[in-house]
């Protein structure tokens, strides 16, 4: 590398090549946090209905179309996802005592456009969720809400429910 200060000219060696390191004496954990790390304290649950596929969206989604009856679409995959709730799915999520020490602070629906999910749906899934980790009292429920897909009924069945946060994208707009 060279550099240039005023008019006198400086060169520095810089060694590029690779650094060997001989860890093979160390047991170093792969993947270890801190046990306040440890706890689940949030949970995103992906509904992946769209009427139709936007442009800008790479997200993994189920385009429904806007009209005909999606519903046993919508049921069937809430089935889907209340069981693997219940079950714990495998590896590090599979239900054991350390998982189910708190419960959730936050529960996050997002997709998709989730907002078409029919109450009934949420309603299963906190239900299953409340079982499997508990929701805690004061936790922030919110849902990705597209203005077309839902009225003033909506939303206050949706508040008894305890979904107390919208989130609202610029696209609705």
């Amino acid at each position: 590398r060279t550099r240039r200060a005023g008019n006198e000219h400086r060169t520095t060696a810089v060694d590029l090549s690779p650094i060997a390191v001989d860890i093979s004496s160390h047991d170093i954990p792969i993947m270890q946090f801190p046990e306040a790390t440890r706890r689940i304290c949030s949970a995103y649950v992906h509904l992946p209905f769209c009427r139709q596929r936007c442009h800008y969206c790479d997200f993994p989604i189920a385009v429904l179309g806007q009209s005909g009856d999606s519903t046993v679409a919508m049921q069937a995959y809430v089935d889907r996802v209340v069981k693997e709730i219940r079950h714990g799915g495998s590896g590090p999520f599979h239900v054991n005592e350390a998982l189910d020490a708190e419960p959730l602070e936050t529960v996050y629906f997002g997709g998709g456009t989730p907002s078409l999910l029919p109450v009934d749906g949420f309603h299963r899934i906190l239900e299953a969720l409340e079982q499997r980790f508990g929701i805690a009292p004061l936790s922030e429920v919110t849902l990705e809400m597209d203005p077309a897909t839902f009225n003033p009924q909506k939303v206050r069945d949706l508040a008894i429910l305890g979904i107390n946060r919208a989130s609202i994208g610029v696209q609705s707009l």
